[in-house]
This record gives structure tokens, sequence and C-alpha cells, in this order.
């Protein structure tokens, strides 16, 4: 089971997911799509590639711990995206999540080591084929999973504040 959650879903990457699902129909993920969007161009693209019943839309919610239990891949090949909060929390559930390099928050992650980034967010074939190795793969899934959730342990409050303090010390000459 797949997950995208946000708004603006053509910038979070739906469409490359959707273009990934079709060219790989013989492995059977679903994906769940979490937000407030309006879905008839999205749905009409899922009817056109032919993975239409393969996915589910469903309103943003408060409390959205009940779509990260359900999953067993975050996947969010971002456009544009200034960090990713959904990828980050996915992470702190334990799955393994795929984004781009166009997600603020790829700066933070390891590569095929806690997840795996996109060079290009367009790029349905490579995602496609990850989708693949990581279905095939549940060692690989579980792996990447436990790497998900303990670097994201360290992404506190504390950590954030200091980083910034740090910056604002090396711009500002004589702090």
């Amino acid at each position: 089971m797949l997950l995208l959650i946000g708004n603006d879903l053509n910038n979070k990457g739906l469409p490359a997911v959707l273009e990934a699902m079709s060219v790989q129909l013989e492995i059977p993920v679903r994906l769940i799509i979490v937000g407030d969007d309006p879905t008839s161009a999205s749905r009409e693209l899922a009817r056109r590639l032919g993975v239409l019943n393969r996915c589910f839309w469903e309103p943003a919610v408060a409390d959205i711990l009940d779509a990260y239990a359900a999953a067993d891949l975050y996947v969010s090949p971002s456009r544009e995206d200034s960090f990713g909060m959904p990828v980050a929390e996915a992470m702190a559930c334990g799955l393994p999540v795929i984004t781009s390099v166009l997600a603020g928050i790829s700066s933070l992650l390891h590569d095929g080591v806690d997840s795996f980034v996109l060079r290009d967010p367009h790029d349905s074939k490579t995602l496609g084929t990850l989708l693949r190795t990581l279905y095939e793969h549940s060692e690989l899934r579980s792996r990447m999973g436990q790497a998900a959730t303990n670097v994201s342990l360290g992404w506190t409050w504390e950590r954030n504040a200091a980083s910034v303090i740090q910056l604002l010390q090396k711009t500002v000459p004589g702090k």
C-alpha cells in the first residue's frame, strides 16, 4: 500500500506515481491519496493509465496516523516542496519513503539507506523500478523503514534551534 498526503498533488508528484503504477501493473500496489484537492483531473489520469481501481482518495483529516499505519511505503516525488513534512512523519512512523531532490527534506536523507531520492521527479520509469524493488524485497522495506525511524529521531526542535544559531553565528561576524 502506497501513501501520498498533501494538497497541490501535482506538485507532490501524483502524476508520476500514477504513471509508475501503470508501468508496473503486474505488481498489486494500491495508492491512498489524502488531501483536499479536487480529484476529477487526477481520477481521469488514473483512469487513462488503467490504475483507477487501485487508487483511493481520502479527505484530509487532523489525525493522520491511521493513514500512515495503513501504508507500506510513502511516495512523494515532489516537483517542489520547501520541506516535506509528510515525508518526515512517514519516516517517524517507520515507513520507507521515496521523494525527490526538489523536496527540502531530501538534504537530510541518505539515498538508498533511509529513503530513495529521485533526481528527476518526473522519472516515472525509475520510480516504477523502485516500487517494484521495494515490493519484491520485504527485508529492504523493513531495513529502510527502521533506518528512516532512526534518522528521524535526530530531527528535534533542540537540534534545529542549535543549527539556526550556528548558521546565524557564521553569518553575523563577531557574535
